[in-house]
């Protein structure tokens, strides 16, 4: 339909004639955000993204902090193109993987652009709005695409309706009368190529998924570079709530909102942050936290050796993923402590995972909610997806268990090890794990983070490398005994889970990863006080994750921004 000479000369002028807010994006800043000199995007000063934020003093100073210009990731781009068009085909799966800032690849300030992404987005658009105008038959006012039939001469006008509601929809915010007669002008141009309106509308469409305004979510600041915090607008807070709880553009009834104002008062957040939860897209939520907070997406890296361990199977990895998702779901949508995820006494399995487990047959293909005696198992250190994503192919790894403790519940993980550290000893009939890394890790640079963190990867000591009880490490006994970062003395990984879910540093840890999911960016050094606050209140509140998200939703982080100085 296009030469790519075209394909090029559409992409310039959305780049460069779209305008919002009075304001010109500048192909450089929406090409590279962050670049110096940029006055859209650029890192949040003070950010801490390898380490917790400062907490000595609880005195909030007013800041905001600012987020870069956020680029869609894979799975936003995906869940958008899902919602806007009915697309299955997940196009951005055959994009270039995300980096990840902060521990999430909805960071915004290393979600950069390239070129080659660049032409995946014009494959995909033009793919994906030809499969759209296709399954649309015919013309109806709820077809996703085609709400109107062009009467002859009167083309223009019915090009206008589609691309007034697929621009809305697609860049988040009302379209000015002055973009879409830009868009509308795409007919001639399909007109001089002798094609016609169906070619015309859906070039428009393309340059509509083309455009900045669809490929980031656009902030913009009043003065770029002014510290002093402004609101949000309504539709900028509307598109901050559905990609912080569904990974997707806001819907219909979000739109609305926004553009009736009122958007911002704390109890209409409330309501729809509910709203949002309530519908089958907040699994998207669920989904994106879990697979990077608790490292469920390492699981689907993991390789256990066939020989040493020959019951994995595919079966078991998904059970063992649906098992920590639905897990967490259940905390998120029922009135439970979220502490309670230490030690919680059900867990979801399928027959496959009861098996791997030796527990009674469920007898369900698909995992259900069962109970859990006070034996071996209890709690998120448990459950075989954590225990296999943080094992290596042949053995466990106290270590990557130790560290997943301190980094994911207690935000405070140790730095990267120097390089150049000889491998552990793995010869058989040498001594047990714990032996060889004890010994490895008891003298030199190594012993102030080791001494810390191998006494919790200990205590999980009897799961083996895919989370299955194992009584013995070969032929030596297990000790799963040791103390945590405070000196409080535990007998095994169900004791430990017990002592830490009265840890203070818990639900602000909770409360850090959750604010930095939903915020796209790392917390702020300034940010201690906030984090202490959120990790209070949700305590106070009865430890109920849905009010953690309303608090963070409310919160002067999430509905203020400002610029850079």
């Amino acid at each position: 339909m296009r030469s790519k000479r075209q394909v090029f000369a559409v992409v310039g002028s959305v780049l460069t004639l779209v305008a919002c807010q009075g304001q010109v994006l500048d192909p450089d800043q929406v090409v590279r955000p962050g670049a110096p000199g940029s006055t859209v995007g650029g890192s949040t000063p003070g950010s801490t993204p390898g380490g917790p934020p400062t907490t000595a003093a609880c005195t909030p100073d007013g800041d905001p902090g600012r987020v870069s210009l956020h680029r869609l990731n894979r799975t936003e781009y995906n869940l958008t193109l899902k919602d806007l068009l009915g697309d299955t085909s997940a196009p951005a799966s055959a994009f270039p993987v995300d980096d990840t800032g902060a521990g999430y690849d909805n960071n915004a300030d290393v979600l950069s652009m390239s070129p080659l992404l660049y032409e995946k987005y014009d494959a995909a658009a033009e793919a994906v709005v030809a499969a759209a105008w296709a399954r649309d038959v015919t013309a109806s006012p709820t077809a996703k695409v085609r709400v109107c039939a062009p009467a002859a001469g009167a083309e223009a006008a019915c090009a206008r309706q589609i691309l007034e509601r697929f621009a809305h929809r697609a860049w988040r915010r009302p379209v000015s009368a002055d973009e879409l007669t830009r868009l509308v002008g795409f007919l001639a141009v399909a007109t001089a190529q002798g094609e016609g309106f169906a070619q015309g509308t859906m070039l428009a469409m393309q340059a509509v998924l083309l455009s900045p305004y669809f490929i980031f979510r656009v902030e913009l600041d009043p003065d770029p570079a002014s510290a002093t915090a402004h609101l949000l607008t309504d539709s900028e807070l509307a598109a901050r709530l559905s990609y912080f709880l569904w990974s997707s553009t806001p819907d219909d009834a979000l739109l609305a909102a926004a553009e009736a104002g009122g958007l911002q008062a704390p109890e209409a957040i409330a309501a729809q942050v509910k709203r949002l939860l309530a519908d089958p897209r907040a699994t998207a939520f669920s989904d994106n936290l879990t697979g990077q907070w608790l490292h469920l997406r390492m699981l689907d890296n993991a390789r256990p050796d066939a020989t040493l361990f020959p019951t994995f199977s595919e079966p078991l990895r998904e059970a063992m993923r649906q098992e920590t998702r639905l897990f967490f779901a259940e905390f998120l949508h029922q009135p439970l402590n979220v502490r309670d995820m230490l030690d919680a006494d059900f867990t979801f399995a399928n027959d496959t995972l009861a098996t791997h487990y030796g527990l009674p047959a469920v007898g369900s293909a698909t995992p259900v909610k069962v109970a859990l005696s006070a034996g071996q198992r209890g709690g998120l250190l448990t459950q075989a997806g954590i225990l296999t994503a943080t094992s290596l192919a042949t053995r466990t790894s106290a270590v990557r268990r130790g560290k997943f403790v301190l980094g994911a519940l207690l935000c405070s993980e140790p730095p990267p090890p120097p390089p150049g550290l000889p491998p552990l000893d793995t010869t058989p009939g040498t001594g047990s794990q714990r032996q060889k890394v004890t010994q490895a890790t008891a003298s030199g640079v190594c012993v102030s983070c080791h001494s810390v963190m191998n006494p919790l990867g200990f205590s999980m000591e009897h799961f083996d490398g895919v989370g299955a009880w194992r009584a013995t490490d070969q032929t030596y006994a297990i000790d799963t005994t040791g103390t945590l970062p405070d000196g409080r003395p535990f007998t095994d990984v169900r004791d430990m889970s017990r002592q830490l879910k009265s840890d203070a540093k818990l639900t602000q840890c909770i409360a850090r990863n959750v604010l930095t999911y939903a915020l796209g960016r790392a917390p702020m050094a300034t940010e201690g006080c906030a984090l202490t606050q959120l990790g209070a209140a949700l305590d106070a509140q009865g430890g109920h994750l849905s009010d953690l998200l309303v608090s963070i939703a409310q919160s002067p982080q999430f509905t203020q921004r400002r610029g850079e100085p």
